[in-house]
């Protein structure tokens, strides 16, 4: 390693700890609060970047050696077999076709995807969805997911892989002013495309976790 150099080592895991919920819900928290106030939660009996889905969903984290979360999302199974009833998804839109098709996939929802604003040029939203994947394959029957999404984060998903519903345009309770798009893909080709990205961005991965060596100049060149 050489003089401007820095070795950047950071680990994934399911999360599963009072502590590391605590920590995931104040990185969201910390983003709510700046970019999306109305995601934060009123219900004085959850943490304000909290919300009562998380009950259902797997949360999954990426932290450093000092056990700082530093990226965060989570994959919501369906409930009572209908996408429809995730989030505040409307009833009327589980009647669209490309709906009901992506529905009986069984699709995992992702959801609550966010990056510590000092560690955003560093792919590790690439590399949490990367590991989820493959942790999501290891351990559950689940092999598609979706999301319901603003449509730049749907170009991010469509990079790695998944498609986007045509011709639908998604109006959320409480956001009717802000449309979403929805989209979905197979996990496994999925996984394959950001693996073969991320190598190939230098980071070297390994089980359930990566490093890298990089210096701060590359760092404020990479955007993602």
């Amino acid at each position: 390693m050489t003089g401007g150099d820095i070795h950047v080592k950071i680990f994934f895991s399911q999360v599963e700890t009072y502590n590391d919920s605590v920590r995931v819900f104040t990185l969201r928290e910390e983003n709510y609060k700046n970019n999306s106030p109305y995601l934060l939660c009123k219900n004085h009996y959850f943490h304000p970047g909290q919300d009562e889905l998380d009950q259902y969903a797997y949360l999954f984290q990426m932290k450093d050696e000092t056990d700082k979360t530093l990226a965060t999302c989570r994959f919501l199974p369906l409930r009572n077999n209908e996408l429809s009833k995730n989030e505040c998804f409307l009833r009327n839109y589980s009647q669209h076709e490309d709906v009901r098709r992506i529905n009986a996939l069984q699709p995992l929802q992702i959801s609550r995807l966010i990056v510590e604003e000092n560690y955003r040029n560093y792919y590790l939203a690439e590399l949490l969805i990367c590991f989820s994947y493959q942790w999501l394959l290891k351990n559950t029957s689940s092999e598609y997911f979706c999301a319901i999404c603003f449509p730049p984060l749907a170009r991010f998903y469509k990079h790695f892989g998944a498609e986007v519903v045509p011709d639908l345009s998604i109006h959320l309770l409480d956001r009717s002013d802000k449309p979403y798009k929805m989209i979905y893909g197979d996990m496994r080709k999925g996984m394959r495309i950001l693996e073969e990205y991320l190598t190939g961005k230098n980071w070297k991965l390994g089980e359930f976790a990566a490093n890298i060596i990089t210096s701060h100049a590359e760092r404020e060149k990479v955007e993602i």
